[in-house]
């Protein structure tokens, strides 16, 4: 299972917001996954569509700026 625990920080680039957060997760132990068991930090990149805001991405890496 997977909870958001923390929104750390936020930031509007290139049309674009970025929310770095972090993921709690309880993987299934015999499924493969990129989810570390506990805290994981990610970022968010949100793009507004006509229906509204929508993810357009999730990285374990900060996207450039």
């Amino acid at each position: 299972s997977l909870s958001l625990s923390r929104i750390d920080s936020g930031r509007a680039v290139d049309q674009r917001l970025i929310y770095g957060v972090t993921i709690n997760a309880v993987p299934t132990p015999e499924l493969p996954t990129i989810w570390n068991n506990g805290a994981n930090q990610v970022y968010v990149s949100l793009v507004r569509t006509a229906e509204g805001w929508r993810i357009a991405a999730i990285s374990s890496e900060a996207p450039s700026s």
